[in-house]
């Protein structure tokens, strides 16, 4: 049983570090549009404003 919860203790760790760099990647423009996940993280932003 804690086995089990450290195990999604770490997806859950994964996933804001996982965000933290699609994030970071797509402020600095390197390759955030190559993930392709720009359209999917940010919707409501106009791009053409």
């Amino acid at each position: 049983m804690k086995k089990l919860f450290s195990i999604l203790l770490l997806c859950i760790v994964l996933l804001f570090v996982n965000q933290d760099l699609v994030s970071k990647a797509e402020a600095s423009g390197s390759h955030g549009s190559e993930m392709g996940s720009n359209s999917r993280t940010q919707p409501d932003i106009p791009s053409e404003d």
